[in-house]
C-alpha cells in the first residue's frame, strides 16, 4: 500500500511535470506569434498625417457629457482653437450634477453662432445612458461627417483638418483615433497599457477590411465583422454611412457601442480606419484605481458579447501565457529543472520586450512594463467580479446610474 501511494504520488507529479511544460511551450509560442503580430500592426497603425483637405464640408462635433466638470475643461479649451473652417460643435448635458451645465453655457455664450448645447431627454427603456446622448447628438447634428468625441479628450487645433485629409486620402466609412492616453497615477501606468497591449499584439489590423492572405475566404467572410475594433473617444463617421446603419439606435443596449458600431459597419459591407493620436488627440481617461474599476468593470465582461465560456478560455489562456512564466522561472531554479528556466526566462523576455516597445510607442514611462504581471492579475480578479455581477444581476453603477 505505501508503495503503491508512492508510485501514484509520483505518477501525479510527472503528469504535473508534463502539463507545465506544456503550458510553457505553448505559451512561448503563442508570445512568438503575438510579437509578429505586433511588428505586422506598427506598419500599418499610424498617426493621422497633417494635410490641407480638398473640401471644406461641414463637420459637427459631437460631444455627450455627464458630470464632466473636471474634463470639459480642458476639452473646450481645445475646441477653441480648432483651425478647421466650418464645424458645429454640439454638447449634450446628460442629467449632470455637477457643474457641468454651467460650464457649458459660458462656452454656448462665448461662441453662440458655432456652440449649441443639448439638454438631454429622459432615458428610454431599452437603452443605456451613452448611446442614448449620442443618438440625440446625432439627430441635431447637420454635417457631412460626424466627429464624436468623449468630453475626457482633448484635440489639437488641426485634427479636424487631419480627420479630413485622412478621409480624402484612404476613404473610409468610419475612422476612428486610439488617444495618446495621458497616465498620471501609478494604478493609471500599471493598468491602462494593457488596452492598447491586447490591442496591438492580438488584432489583425490588416483583416479588418480585407482577408489576409493566410485566411481561407469562407472563414474569412463569417468572422470578418469580429475583426471591428474602434474606440469610442474618437469615433469620426460619414453621416452616410453612420444612418446608413441605424446610428446609434443598433447599439442603444450596448455598453461596448463602440465596438458593436464597428462590427456593424463591417456586417454592412462598409470600412474602418484606424489611427493613433500622436499629435492630434489625447486622453485622461480615468483619474484613481477606483475610477479605472468601475470603468472597467461595467464593460469587461461586454466585450466578450457576455459568453462566459469564451471569457473563461480567455481568461485562463492569459494566465497561461502572461504569468505562468513568471511563476515557473522562480519554481524552476528552485527544482533545477532547465526547461522551465529556459522557456519562463524566454517568455518573460518577449513579455518585456512587447511592454517596452509599446511604451517607446505610446509615451508612457518603460519602467511600468516591470508591473506586467499584477496588471494581468488585476484584470484576472476583475474578470471573476464581472462572471459574478452577470451571475447574480448585480447592476454594475457608472456616473451613477445602472449598465
Amino acid at each position: 500500500m505505501i508503495q503503491s501511494t508512492g508510485i501514484d504520488r509520483t505518477q501525479k507529479k510527472n503528469v504535473m511535470q508534463t502539463l507545465i511544460d506544456w503550458c510553457l511551450l505553448l505559451g512561448t509560442g503563442a508570445l512568438i506569434l503575438s510579437t509578429l503580430r505586433m511588428a505586422m500592426n506598427r506598419t500599418r497603425f499610424h498617426p493621422l498625417l497633417p494635410g490641407t483637405p480638398r473640401n471644406n464640408p461641414q463637420i459637427s462635433i459631437l460631444v455627450p457629457a455627464r458630470n464632466e466638470e473636471r474634463s470639459l475643461p480642458r476639452l473646450i479649451d481645445s475646441l477653441r482653437k480648432v483651425t478647421y473652417p466650418d464645424i458645429e460643435i454640439l454638447i449634450l448635458d446628460d442629467g449632470s450634477t455637477d457643474a457641468t451645465p454651467q460650464i457649458l453655457e459660458t462656452f454656448r455664450k462665448e461662441n453662440p453662432d458655432q456652440v449649441r448645447i443639448l439638454s438631454g431627454k429622459s432615458l428610454p427603456d431599452g437603452w443605456l445612458g451613452k448611446p442614448w446622448a449620442c443618438h440625440q447628438l446625432a439627430g441635431h447634428a447637420t454635417g457631412s461627417f460626424l466627429l464624436f468625441l468623449d468630453a475626457d479628450v482633448t484635440i489639437r487645433p488641426d485634427t479636424v483638418s487631419r480627420l479630413l485629409h485622412e478621409m480624402e486620402r484612404s476613404p473610409s466609412d468610419l475612422l476612428t483615433v486610439w488617444p495618446i492616453q495621458e497616465l498620471e497615477t501609478r494604478w493609471e501606468k500599471i493598468l491602462i497599457p494593457m488596452v492598447y497591449h491586447a490591442l496591438v499584439t492580438l488584432l489583425p489590423i490588416e483583416a479588418i477590411n480585407r482577408r489576409p492572405w493566410w485566411m481561407p475566404l469562407p472563414i474569412y467572410s463569417r468572422i470578418q465583422p469580429y475583426f471591428g475594433a474602434a474606440c469610442g473617444q474618437c469615433l469620426f463617421f460619414t453621416r452616410e454611412a453612420y444612418d446608413g446603419i441605424g446610428g446609434h439606435r443598433t447599439v442603444r443596449n450596448e455598453v461596448v457601442d463602440d465596438v458593436m458600431l464597428a462590427r456593424a459597419i463591417l456586417s454592412a459591407g462598409r470600412t474602418i480606419r484606424m489611427a493613433t493620436g500622436h499629435e492630434s488627440v489625447s486622453c485622461r481617461m480615468y483619474h484613481s484605481k477606483q475610477d479605472i474599476h468601475s470603468g472597467f468593470r461595467k464593460n469587461f465582461l461586454a466585450g466578450f458579447d457576455h459568453r462566459i465560456s469564451l471569457f473563461l478560455l480567455s481568461g485562463i489562456a492569459h494566465a497561461i501565457i502572461q504569468v505562468l512564466p513568471f511563476l515557473m522561472l522562480p519554481a524552476g531554479l528552485w527544482n533545477d529543472q532547465p526547461f522551465w528556466i529556459l522557456f519562463s526566462t524566454l517568455s518573460i523576455v518577449l513579455i518585456l520586450l512587447q511592454r517596452m516597445w509599446l511604451a517607446v510607442w505610446f509615451r508612457w514611462n518603460p519602467f511600468y512594463a516591470w508591473t506586467h504581471p499584477i496588471a494581468v492579475g488585476w484584470f484576472q480578479l476583475l474578470g471573476l467580479q464581472s462572471i459574478g455581477d452577470y451571475l447574480t444581476g448585480n447592476n454594475v453603477l457608472w456616473k451613477g446610474r445602472p449598465v
